[in-house]
């Protein structure tokens, strides 16, 4: 087991509340249930406004398989895709993957 961490920052569209990334945070945690590899996600924000997630995986291969199927699930249902888009300002996004060392 590697125990690789996913580190995503970004910020929210104008106008966009804090209450509305938490609706679709949660939606994000109930989707990951029972991922294979996944073991926990959790998100925060700093004074700046900047959003952070953190999300555990058993190994980058499980989160690579995660990844693909997730942009399969964008294409298939683009109203997921609108949704995200309204939400995060998908251009200042920023992801980073940690070992544990």
């Amino acid at each position: 087991m590697e125990n690789v961490y996913i580190l995503v920052k970004f910020v929210l569209n104008e106008g966009i509340k804090i209450e509305e990334w938490k609706k679709l945070s949660d939606r994000i945690n109930s989707d990951l249930k029972g991922v294979d590899g996944f073991n926990f996600r959790d998100s925060a924000i700093d004074e700046n406004g900047n959003v952070y997630c953190i999300v555990k995986w058993d190994s980058i291969e499980q989160q690579k398989s995660f990844r693909k199927e997730l942009d399969k699930k964008f294409e298939e249902n683009p109203e997921m895709k609108k949704i995200m888009w309204r939400i995060v300002k998908m251009e200042s996004m920023e992801m980073n993957i940690l070992k544990l060392i």
